[in-house]
């Protein structure tokens, strides 16, 4: 490796004048540790970057590119006699370096606006800058180097050739008449939310004036795939182009942002768009500024969410609650390719999307996910949706039909609980009872105000929701309403990030089916007088005289292939948008223990052997109640029974917790599902199983967790055969 050494002798004449900068117009410019190929006529150059940090680079040129230049010997001066000459150049006069050579230069007065290498033949060069070389305690910036005011400075630049031909260094410099106008330094950049009042439709506004004073500052955003930022950027005048470079979280020095990569991928990082488009580009866009005399002079560039948190291969996200993508905003004048600035990198911090847990039939927040504490790590930040409340209503059909003098509560017979209704009625709810997708939005704009990990505000649009039983036939409901659910505000895209389901009927259930058949009176009297009360009910009159579908009711299917399904199960079997699903499921291994035998023989000898639910209730016939040849899905399908049962977790059938017809027991491999896992709480008192599935047990926890972690786009997660919609 051969080296030239050229020491640069600089001093400032200090005058009261100030001169107009002059500037000769250039393509092509090093940012960021990165190359740049000029492509202009006259020649082709390569500019050392502003900041200065190790930069390395190499650069091949066409001499039918490059123009002549004036040249000096390699012991030559320059003292400066022409004040207004704009360019000047070094080469030797036999178009050979003599290395190692020293060049000493005298340029009197000037201001060094950058310094760019030039080839006269077809070679290649690298070059190192490490500091300031006229003023080291002075970071390179604005004036690539500023000179102390009229102290003449030795400044030194070492260039490694790679090859000796012809090169010259060419040092651009501003014609002046006593000292330099201070540079402009535009204010610094704003990053905004423009959910909050910058939206025409479900996209960013355009109108500049309202562009320059709305939107919410954040310092964040979700990887959920949809949030998306405003860059708001003060420049110098009306016409100025400023370029937004996009870095991803790979440096050489993690302290250092200007050592960070160009972001390569949108999916990971996050992308860069035009206002007024919808199209990410790669990782640079250059935007011209505009403004008006009340709102200013901007320059405004947009950013989209990474697809998902967590990256393939990168093991350090796995465990992070944050990472770092960097904007840097490079600004020209109009008509010049010679940038007037270069912003330090504004760091933009990607955090998890929320999650909220979402509970099913029967129950409240605190009874499902009392043992659910896995996501309390500071790693996650998760809500609990409660649409558990007590409420009343005038009737229900079947009618509870049980004995209203009971001490424990004089008005037993309209008291049920909101989660007893049906999943259509409980995603929105109405005046009188919170529904859960209110409930979703209102946790959305909790997490991004600043209740986050992080604790700083963020864009967010979409959640992660982890729902159990009923709670995922919520989730999915939902995107029936196509309206409120794509609203603009989520910019067209939903509500929901991924969807993880435990224990879900997505094919309804037979207990259901057999439940709600007028013979099952007793059993359901029996279950509305348990404790805590199982209300059994097809639909219910509220209090305004709204009849609205029961849980139970709702729930009814087969189990097995989304075929006998209740009428709401069906329109969201046909009709529901297509979510990011992964299903998980329980199955008990049979009724174990005292207890629970105990318990179904007691509700067993209590009804008739007519009733088909409780005739079902001893140790050996329970599970039965999951037989495909059950008295309510031969009649209707014409299936033939061989008394052979399809796994269940005592509640739900295991095809239909996985939401496939071809789930079977061999998919219990504690990945799909959890062998001697219950459906809930109460029914693995019933059955004697060990766990259930919201227990919070570290097998489901890590799980869940991989799951969070396993990108949005893997279709082998969220896809066939046990995600997505089959």
């Amino acid at each position: 490796m051969r080296f030239l050494v050229l020491g640069l002798a600089l001093c400032l004449y200090v005058g009261s004048a100030f001169a107009q900068v002059t500037t000769q117009q250039f393509t092509g410019v090093i940012t960021n540790a990165d190359t740049a190929l000029a492509t202009g006529p006259a020649s082709n150059r390569i500019f050392l970057d502003p900041v200065g940090t190790a930069i390395t680079g190499t650069f091949t040129v066409n001499p039918a590119d490059l123009t002549p230049q004036v040249q000096q010997s390699d012991q030559g001066q320059y003292a400066g006699s022409s004040p207004n000459s704009s360019v000047f150049s070094i080469t030797d006069s036999t178009n050979t370096f003599s290395l190692p050579g020293l060049v000493d230069v005298t340029l009197s007065p000037f201001t060094a606006d950058f310094i760019y290498l030039n080839s006269t033949s077809l070679g290649e060069a690298s070059f190192v800058v490490g500091v300031n070389p006229c003023s080291p305690s002075l970071p390179v910036n604005l004036s690539v180097f500023p000179i102390s005011s009229g102290i003449p400075t030795t400044c030194q630049m070492e260039l490694q050739l790679s090859d000796p031909a012809d090169y010259f260094l060419t040092i651009q410099i501003t014609s002046i008449s006593g000292n330099a106008p201070p540079p402009f330094v535009p204010a610094a950049a704003q990053i905004l939310d423009p959910s909050a009042g910058l939206l025409k439709g479900a996209t960013i506004e355009t109108d500049q004036t309202l562009l320059a004073t709305g939107g919410r500052a954040v310092k964040g955003i979700a990887a959920d795939g949809t949030a998306e930022l405003l860059i708001r950027i003060p420049v110098q005048a009306v016409g100025d182009t400023v370029t937004a470079t996009l870095l991803s979280d790979h440096c050489s020095d993690q302290s250092d942002p200007t050592t960070c990569t160009r972001s390569t991928s949108s999916d990971n990082d996050g992308g860069l768009f035009a206002v007024g488009t919808d199209i990410n580009v790669p990782s640079s866009l250059a935007s011209q500024a505009s403004g008006t005399a009340k709102a200013g002079t901007f320059a405004f560039v947009a950013y989209r969410a990474p697809a998902d948190f967590a990256r393939p291969s990168n093991v350090a996200d796995l465990t992070a609650s944050q990472r770092p993508v960097y904007v840097q905003l490079s600004y020209f004048s109009a008509n010049s390719a010679i940038p007037y600035y270069l912003s330090t990198p504004t760091e933009v911090s990607i955090v998890r999307p929320p999650i909220v847990l979402i509970h099913g039939y029967a129950s409240d927040a605190k009874e499902t996910w009392a043992k659910f504490t896995g996501l309390d790590t500071g790693q996650f930040k998760s809500f609990q949706v409660d649409y558990g409340a007590w409420t009343r209503v005038k009737s229900t059909t079947p009618p509870l039909g049980f004995d209203c003098k009971s001490p424990r509560d004089v008005n037993c017979v309209t008291r049920i609980r909101q989660s007893d209704l049906g999943f259509t009625f409980n995603t929105f709810g109405d005046a009188l009872h919170r529904g859960v997708a209110q409930q979703v939005l209102g946790f959305i704009q909790q997490f991004n105000g600043g209740d986050n990990p992080s604790s700083i505000p963020v864009a967010g649009v979409k959640a992660d929701i982890i729902a159990h039983s009923m709670g995922g036939l919520i989730a999915r409901n939902w995107t029936l309403a196509r309206k409120r659910y794509y609203s603009d505000d989520s910019y067209g895209k939903g509500r929901i990030h991924k969807l993880i389901t435990l224990g879900t009927p997505h094919y309804g259930s037979p207990f259901a089916s057999l439940a709600v058949r007028p013979d099952a009176q007793c059993f359901r009297n029996l279950s509305t007088e348990s404790i805590p009360p199982r209300i059994l009910i097809s639909s219910a009159v509220l209090l305004n005289d709204k009849t609205v579908g029961g849980a139970v009711g709702e729930l009814v299917g087969n189990g097995l292939d989304g075929k006998d399904m209740n009428l709401a199960l069906e329109k969201l079997e046909e009709e529901s948008a297509a979510l990011p699903t992964a299903t998980i499921a329980g199955k008990i291994d049979g009724i174990q223990g005292l207890e629970a035998t105990v318990i179904l023989l007691a509700i067993h000898e209590k009804c008739p052997a007519s009733d088909p639910l409780a005739k079902r209730f001893t140790p050996s016939a329970f599970s039965t109640i999951f037989d495909p040849a059950n008295d309510e899905s031969k009649a209707k399908s014409g299936i033939k029974g061989d008394g052979v049962s399809t796994p269940s977790d005592g509640a739900v059938p295991l095809t239909s917790a996985l939401w496939s017809a071809k789930a079977t027991e061999a998919d219990c491999d504690f990945i799909h599902c959890f062998s001697n896992y219950a459906h809930g709480k109460n029914t693995a008192r019933l059955t004697g199983a060990a766990h259930y599935l919201p227990d919070g047990t570290a097998l489901v926890m890590d799980r869940i967790k991989d799951l969070l972690n396993t990108s949005v786009l893997d279709s082998t997660a969220w896809g066939l055969p046990y995600g997505g919609q089959q």
